[in-house]
């Protein structure tokens, strides 16, 4: 009863809160990335919604995001806690990139002047900077979502193991006391 409840625990405080933390990780980064494909793209003053949305994103949304994580990953394995530091590493790098696309495209000149425009375009296109960051940061998140939802099974499987061994000695328990109970009766 005691392992159940140690393995339930775990996965209450550890387990699912890691794959729900990592999923909401991997949400942020997927919403990011239309984010600046549009601050290329749309001409616009910097307090438009859809930049603000990616500095608030950047500055606020993540940092939250990394310090509950960083929490929760300290009841991590060793290797799970290394990859997760990858990918913070690896989503700074992307966060650098989308900096250095909003400071080349920070005034309505800078979207006339072709230069500036192609390079920024080469940056958040297909097999750009941003893009090839982009996958390379999904590829090893959704490698430690797997990491952690198998975890979370694991924990499940062995609480449900742990429960059907006590139900076994829940049932043999009664046995004994029917046959001792009809054995007191008889003598």
């Amino acid at each position: 009863l005691d392992t159940s409840r140690i393995i339930n625990d775990k996965n209450i405080n550890v387990n699912t809160p890691s794959v729900d933390a990592l999923q909401e990780l991997k949400i942020l980064v997927l919403n990011s990335k239309p984010l600046i494909t549009n601050w290329v793209n749309i001409q616009s003053s910097s307090d438009s919604p859809e930049k603000q949305e990616l500095i608030n994103l950047m500055e606020n949304g993540y940092p939250k995001l990394n310090k509950g994580i960083s929490e929760i990953s300290k009841n991590w394995s060793k290797p799970a806690a290394d990859t997760l530091q990858i990918v913070f590493g690896q989503i700074d790098t992307l966060f650098i990139y989308y900096e250095d696309v909003k400071g080349m495209l920070n005034t309505f000149d800078s979207y006339l002047e072709p230069s500036i425009k192609m390079m920024a375009d080469y940056m958040i296109g297909r097999d750009g900077d941003v893009d090839m960051q982009a996958k390379k940061v999904l590829a090893n998140l959704d490698a430690l979502i797997e990491r952690q939802r198998n975890n979370s099974k694991l924990g499940t499987d062995k609480m449900i193991s742990s429960f059907g061994k006590l139900e076994n000695v829940v049932i043999w328990l009664g046995f004994a006391l029917v046959i001792g109970g009809v054995l007191i009766a008889m003598f």
